[in-house]
């Protein structure tokens, strides 16, 4: 029987980014380089850069305690294939102590030569809804 093939950039990007949010996250630890950065712009509570899945691992659960486990990538809207990146479009969707938050975010995943996600950047439509959002 033929070995299945591992999967594609492509399949390891949505898998991960699918997680975000999610209480269970550490799921998708074994697909981040030991060394991985996941980095959020700006000066609300949860920007920052967060180095090592522990780190990162943290940094998602604390996305979740903060909506209430309410982030919702509503829908995926584009996802673009380069030789060492992944960028997804997604329409986000949150909730928390009664407001309601609604944008794109653009996220752009680097690999490593092994197939292991080494850099996450996100990046807000509107920056200044995101920081009134999550608040300081």
């Amino acid at each position: 029987m033929p070995e299945a093939a591992p999967p594609t950039r492509m399949a390891i990007a949505q898998h991960f980014l699918v997680l975000i949010g999610h209480r269970d996250v550490d799921r998708g630890a074994e697909l981040l380089s030991p060394h991985a950065t996941y980095r959020v712009p700006g000066s609300h509570a949860l920007a920052g850069t967060f180095s090592g899945r522990e780190e990162i691992m943290g940094h998602l659960i604390s996305l979740f305690d903060r909506t209430g486990g309410t982030y919702d990538a509503f829908k995926w809207e584009d996802w673009l294939l380069g030789e060492h990146h992944v960028a997804a479009l997604a329409n986000v969707h949150l909730n928390t102590k009664g407001q309601i938050y609604k944008a794109r975010h653009l996220f752009l995943v680097r690999f490593d030569m092994h197939d292991k996600i080494e850099e996450i950047t996100v990046f807000f439509e509107d920056q200044r809804s995101a920081e009134r959002f999550l608040g300081p």
